[in-house]
């Protein structure tokens, strides 16, 4: 699970202290370092500093000089407030749920726990999305005047087509016109909306496009990432708004899975992690890459990758991958899989193979060696996602490319992405032709190609099952 905001640190209490290092080696600890205490007494004494604060607490009622509930009364008198957790070794909890209300403890929680886990758990609360809100931050730092032209020049501004006015739906931003002269004078302001007429009176002179200001869109995207990304992490916002904000990319594959009855939490979890390495590319600054900045813009391809993304994030669980850096690695490699087709000919990928032409099947063939090239030297990016982006055409029989690999020789996060991959391009196969099975199609003619564990844990998460 990825959690890649800061946050304040959490306290964690418990005399295992191979556990206790094994959370400060965790990734995650560079968001927000944990405190520990190993014994009661070192914990009673942080927790006696009222100056310090916590995201959470979370307290091994096996502590001992003095005992656990102990620890926990020191807790609740000097920070009021503060979420408060019980971590568990064994099976069950070390009290029955009425003791752990009437201790006030928020919920039990059982070992091996990592530290990205335990952030994720204790992630800030953000109030509802207001699109006016969006709109007043999208238009701050804007002093145009309507009807007047404009001081900026021609680079700080991005063109929008025309026929995306033609709903008549309101504007987040300041519309401007280009002019003969290369300035560019504002026609609408943010918050207002065209008629049909005006589009249209535009059209007939030959406008092809309006344009933004940069610096107003990007304030608004950072604006709706920041929203969306803590929206993902509340707890109380249904499943349905939280699946919307992974921001109409991955839209059918959301549908397929939900078609398909999964748990509301194994789909909010898919939802939160695609989000997550969404935000990780644009903290990569990825889009300053020319090529990638192509293939992220695109908008078929982009909610194919996402699709990938989201499917990848539900083999963890029954994979048992718990390591950071291979989520990381895996929902990149999702998300950046096809830059290589999208880049040499982005026609080919929504082609059957059987359909192509021996120039088309040799470029898609290539295409996984030309993705782990550009990514190779793009600063940032996990070797395991290079490599995983060139192996995930191969399969276990031989059959994949580019190298014809073998079982013994590919990689789990190649076969992670991999078959993230075929199901997307199953379900395209489907929503061209209703007929179709994605499900039935992968167990016939893709299971062939992977690992037992791999098929495994697709058709276990797929389930209809808690």
């Amino acid at each position: 699970m990825l959690q890649l905001d800061g946050r304040l640190p959490t306290l964690v209490i418990d005399p295992d202290a191979e556990f206790l290092e094994w959370l400060k080696k965790d990734p995650a600890t560079s968001l927000a370092p944990p405190v520990t205490a190993m014994t009661g007494k070192e914990a009673q004494a942080i927790l006696a500093d009222r100056s310090r604060r916590y995201a959470g607490i979370f307290v091994n009622p096996k502590i001992e000089h003095p005992g656990g509930l102990s620890v926990i009364r020191c807790a609740h008198l000097h920070h009021v407030g503060t979420p408060l957790f019980v971590i568990h070794d064994g099976d069950e909890p070390p009290f029955p749920a009425g003791e752990l209300k009437r201790l006030a403890v928020q919920q039990a929680l059982k070992k091996p726990l990592t530290y990205a886990e335990i952030l994720a758990i204790v992630a800030p609360i953000v109030p509802e999305f207001s699109a006016a809100a969006s709109i007043t931050h999208a238009a701050r730092t804007n002093a145009d005047a309507l009807d007047e032209e404009s001081r900026a020049v021609e680079t700080e501004f991005s063109p929008i087509h025309i026929e995306n006015f033609l709903s008549g739906h309101k504007s987040f931003f300041d519309v401007y016109v280009r002019l003969a002269s290369g300035r560019f004078v504002k026609v609408l302001q943010a918050g207002d909306n065209f008629s049909e007429e005006r589009v249209s009176s535009y059209l007939k002179k030959g406008v092809t496009s309006f344009h933004i200001r940069k610096d107003a869109h990007a304030n608004y995207l950072a604006y709706c990432d920041h929203l969306a990304g803590a929206l993902l992490a509340h707890p109380s916002i249904p499943t349905e708004i939280k699946v919307s904000q992974v921001l109409n990319a991955g839209e059918e594959t959301l549908k397929f899975l939900s078609e398909r009855g999964l748990p509301h939490g194994r789909v909010e979890y898919a939802a939160r992690f695609a989000r997550n390495v969404q935000k990780l590319s644009n903290d990569l600054r990825l889009e300053n890459h020319p090529l990638l900045h192509q293939y992220l813009n695109d908008a078929a391809s982009y909610d194919h990758a996402v699709g990938a993304t989201l499917v990848a994030g539900l083999l963890f669980e029954p994979l048992k991958i718990n390591l950071e850096r291979l989520h990381l690695a895996i929902g990149m490699a999702a998300l950046l899989h096809d830059v290589g087709l999208h880049v040499t000919d982005s026609e080919l990928e929504d082609k059957l193979e059987a359909d192509m032409t021996p120039a088309e099947a040799a470029t898609y063939y290539a295409h996984p060696q030309e993705g782990a090239r550009i990514l190779a030297g793009v600063r940032g990016i996990d070797s395991l996602t290079v490599h995983a982006v060139y192996q995930h055409h191969e399969r276990r029989d031989g059959k994949g490319f580019p190298g014809s690999s073998h079982a013994g020789s590919i990689s789990l996060v190649s076969e992670v992405v991999g078959i993230a991959d075929e199901l997307m391009r199953a379900l395209r196969r489907a929503k061209k032709n209703p007929k179709i099975n994605p499900m039935a199609l992968m167990q016939v003619r893709i299971f062939n190609g992977f690992s037992y564990q791999v098929i495994k844990a697709f058709s276990d998460a797929l389930e209809n099952q808690a």
